[in-house]
């Protein structure tokens, strides 16, 4: 009887183990670490790209307006914020000095929230700010990824000083399809905006 059950209990483990193998035919998906990585390796080369023939100086200021939507120019989305975001960073990292033009000039506190500085409220921002250029830029939006395009404008002439493009593919962080295990089975779904 203890042989029985023991048999029993075994060949029921052992189903067990075979009830995902068909998971294991589903092709292979990055972690979500390496696709939102991917994103930032896409706006390195768009900061290389829009720096490598341009002479900035210690005296020149960069700010960063949002990455917009090439079909509505006064709309963007948590991919463009985002570009935008990571595109102040990776300029930065280049020795470009740069300006942050929603600083609010003091530190709001307020309870239950936190502590805030950025604001995008023009009420709250400083009137004047030592601006050189501009980084200003343009997504589109394809079945497979999205085009974007950023220029290096001289503010007081509105001159182009220099030019990028990249097309970042769905699989790159804010664009990517979230994957999703739904009883047993894996779907794509599309990214919410950020």
């Amino acid at each position: 009887m203890r042989y029985t059950t023991l048999f029993i209990l075994l060949v029921t483990l052992q189903g067990c183990n075979t009830s995902l193998h068909h998971v294991s035919n589903y092709p292979y998906v990055e972690p979500r670490e390496q696709q939102d990585a991917a994103l930032y390796v896409h706006v390195d080369n768009l900061s290389q790209q829009l720096t490598d023939d341009v002479d900035l100086t210690e005296t020149d200021s960069v700010a960063i307006s949002t990455v917009v939507d090439l079909d509505n120019l006064q709309s963007s989305d948590g991919f463009g914020r985002q570009v935008a975001e990571a595109m102040f960073a990776a300029l930065s990292r280049e020795g470009v000095n740069m300006v942050e033009p929603r600083l609010t000039g003091r530190l709001q506190m307020d309870p239950g929230f936190g502590e805030f500085s950025l604001s995008r409220d023009a009420d709250l921002l400083s009137t004047e700010m030592e601006i050189t250029y501009v980084v200003v830029g343009s997504f589109q939006r394809t079945t497979s990824g999205r085009h974007v395009n950023l220029r290096l404008v001289e503010l007081s002439s509105q001159a182009v000083v220099s030019a990028a493009y990249q097309f970042i593919p769905n699989m790159a962080g804010a664009t990517s399809p979230r994957v999703t295990s739904v009883n047993g089975s894996l779907q794509r779904h599309e990214q919410s905006v950020l």
